[in-house]
């Protein structure tokens, strides 16, 4: 599969334009190697939502660890919309380059509600805004459960421990999502280790 490239930014830093216009006398100062020339992205997906973010700049100075935070940066990104297989590559020099495998999206399977109030409060599952078949988003996964303790708090329900669990089905390109919904006593209570007597 050929890989498309992507959004290919250029600009030569001003020092160096400033000289090249000027070189009447053939004098001009030689173009910095140290300094990163250009940004490229290469692969089956445009990282647009990360480009600001990225720590490597035009015209800064080479950076290792900048190239290798960019990297995980738009690898998370890939990560957090649903392409749980995402690698990217990156190398590093005058001209940074980020090779992106993004992968395919993956799809939510089984939405669950599970434990004391999920049982006592069945409305509960009015408040589920993922089902199966979405593409799997880990904000949304995370909203949700932020809606099922606001419902709780709402409907009098003061202190509840609501944790999700995700069983990721790497063949299938398929995540259940399973919400445990227990009062905050009892689920400390069950996660506390059992004292000496």
């Amino acid at each position: 599969m050929a890989l498309a490239t992507w959004g290919v930014v250029q600009l030569v830093p001003r020092d160096t334009q400033a000289g090249v216009l000027d070189d009447v006398d053939g004098d001009a100062p030689a173009a910095r190697t140290d300094v990163v020339r250009c940004i490229k992205f290469h692969g089956d997906l445009d990282p647009v939502a990360v480009r600001g973010q990225l720590h490597s700049k035009i015209g800064e100075r080479i950076d290792a660890s900048d190239v290798a935070a960019d990297r995980a940066l738009i690898e998370s990104m890939l990560v957090v919309e649903g392409h749980l297989d995402a690698t990217v590559d990156a190398s590093g020099g005058q001209d940074v380059v980020f090779t992106i495998h993004a992968g395919p999206v993956y799809r939510m399977g089984a939405v669950r509600l599970t434990g004391t109030l999920a049982m006592k409060y069945p409305a509960l599952t009015s408040e589920l805004t993922i089902t199966a078949g979405d593409d799997v988003s880990v904000r949304a996964i995370e909203r949700t459960q932020e809606r099922l303790a606001t419902w709780l708090a709402v409907h009098g329900v003061k202190r509840a421990l609501i944790t999700h669990t995700l069983d990721v089905d790497h063949a299938a390109k398929r995540v259940d999502v399973t919400y445990d919904v227990e009062p905050a006593a009892r689920a400390l209570a069950a996660r506390a280790p059992a004292r000496a007597r």
